[in-house]
């Protein structure tokens, strides 16, 4: 992890990554689906990395929704497999941003996802979580660690909204 902070990070935690998570994961399951028919990933790779995304989704929007209630079908998602999900979409969107280095989407979407990156690094696994501890100790230790961040957020962003 470099020493600087990635851009979304700087400022504190962003309510709006619960919805980046939910547009990419509804951008896998348009488009791997595609990607299985014309032989470019197998159905087992796609089904893993969706799952795996599906996991990332649930944890923000847990956070943000301040729910405790993660759907249970993904505690076997691991820190890894999520910070190499991540890494690997970073690397996409890099990718695109080598091509068309003026495309502020890709822009923002590869600084979203270094935040997002930065947050599951930042907030290593304790505890039960560290030694194994169970199916979905993880997960939940990430949103018990999120949800602090997020409240405080959308707390000041609704002081600012009635101080205008």
């Amino acid at each position: 992890m470099a020493d600087e902070l990635p851009r979304l990070v700087a400022d504190g935690f962003h309510p709006a990554f619960a919805d980046f998570a939910r547009y990419m994961l509804d951008e896998r399951c348009s488009i791997y689906p595609r990607r299985v028919a014309a032989g470019l990933m197998t159905r087992a790779e796609a089904s893993h990395k969706i799952h795996v995304m599906k996991a990332i989704a649930e944890i923000w929007v847990c956070a943000v929704d301040h729910r405790f209630s993660p759907d249970r079908h993904l505690y076997g998602m691991t820190r890894g497999q999520m910070i190499d999900e991540l890494r690997a979409a970073i690397q996409h969107g890099e990718k695109a941003l080598a091509k068309r280095p003026d495309n502020t989407t890709a822009r923002d979407r590869v600084d979203t996802l270094a935040a997002m990156l930065w947050w599951h690094q930042f907030y290593k696994p304790s505890g039960a979580a560290r030694s194994g501890g169970g199916p979905g100790v993880y997960m939940l230790q990430m949103i018990l660690n999120l949800q602090p961040d997020a409240m405080r957020m959308m707390a000041e962003a609704e002081q600012e909204r009635n101080a205008a």
